[in-house]
């Protein structure tokens, strides 16, 4: 491994220049102004006061986030100037997924903390004359054997498609999932007719909801979501737990020095935690997940398990 020359035999964090006056990059694995993009750039100007020196954020796309994490594992200097964000379930199912897999996953990686649990919440057209709430939904979808949806990817990459297979598993229907191009597509989509329901995340979707556009029925998570404080879970509905979501955090190379990883994942988990940081994340309906340690890895190996599972890979 190749540490950085500042960090000599050091244990003590306060004996290390870092990030001393140069920058640091935080590298998002998507295009520039996706959901992804705006919650990273929202944390970047948190993460300045905590680290004291600035943070460029830069994009690095393509293969749902694979080219950027395959580059910081395979030719990115483990010196603590950069670190990215992972997203769940892309980073966890990469390993997984039969259509094109990785070689690594959130465990070749040192994980600093979550920030962001988007659950996944379930939607049908608001003057559709087939149904009009849960009951009439699931009695419908159990009468007609398959119902239509759509997805922006396919498979085991996908926590769309993963709760739209756990939901069906567990009314023992079928599912007839169809490519789209993202999220705006998958509301026209419904709002067209070609689907029957549709399935996305809160942050997405709370906006929309209010607005009358569609309604929301349920949310794939243990409790109530605080941005939809009025739609009950699926387990109130149907007394079984189906949890579905994506996730964002943040992680650095394993190979970067101790006193450095210290010093910057203290950073970065302090912006993390912000007040200020919190409040403008749940602006945008996005809510904090706070994780670190033992438990975010137990959570993102959870999710792992929970999609080779349902996918039965």
């Amino acid at each position: 491994a190749s540490g950085s020359a500042s960090s000599g035999g050091s244990s003590s964090a306060e004996t290390v220049d870092f990030p001393g006056n140069k920058q640091v990059s935080l590298i998002v694995p998507y295009s520039a102004g996706g959901a992804s993009d705006t919650v990273a750039r929202i944390y970047a100007s948190e993460l300045e006061q905590s680290l004291g020196t600035s943070i460029v954020v830069s994009n690095v796309t393509g293969a749902s986030g694979w080219v950027m994490w395959n580059q910081m594992m395979e030719s990115t200097k483990p010196d603590g100037y950069s670190f990215f964000l992972i997203n769940s379930p892309n980073v966890t199912t990469g390993k997984y997924d039969p259509d094109n897999t990785m070689k690594y996953d959130q465990n070749d990686f040192e994980m600093i903390c979550n920030e962001v649990t988007d659950s996944n919440c379930l939607a049908i057209r608001v003057d559709d004359d087939r149904y009009s709430d849960w009951d009439s939904f699931a009695a419908y979808w159990q009468q007609e054997g398959s119902l239509i949806t759509s997805a922006s990817g396919l498979g085991i990459t996908s926590d769309d498609a993963t709760a739209d297979m756990l939901v069906a598993n567990d009314l023992g229907v079928d599912v007839d999932i169809i490519a789209s191009g993202g999220s705006g597509d998958n509301v026209t989509f419904l709002l067209n007719g070609t689907t029957d329901f549709l399935m996305g995340n809160v942050s997405e979707m709370v906006a929309a909801h209010n607005d009358g556009q569609f309604k929301i029925l349920c949310v794939f998570a243990e409790e109530r979501d605080s941005n939809l404080p009025d739609v009950p879970t699926y387990e109130e509905l149907t007394g079984n737990l189906v949890v579905g979501c994506s996730s964002r955090g943040y992680a650095m190379l394993k190979d970067v020095p101790d006193d450095i990883k210290q010093i910057l994942g203290d950073a970065v988990k302090a912006a993390v935690q912000d007040p200020d940081l919190i409040e403008q994340l749940n602006a945008i309906y996005t809510t904090t997940d706070y994780k670190e340690g033992q438990e975010y890895v137990d959570y993102m190996n959870q999710q792992q398990q929970q999609a080779r599972e349902t996918w039965g890979v």
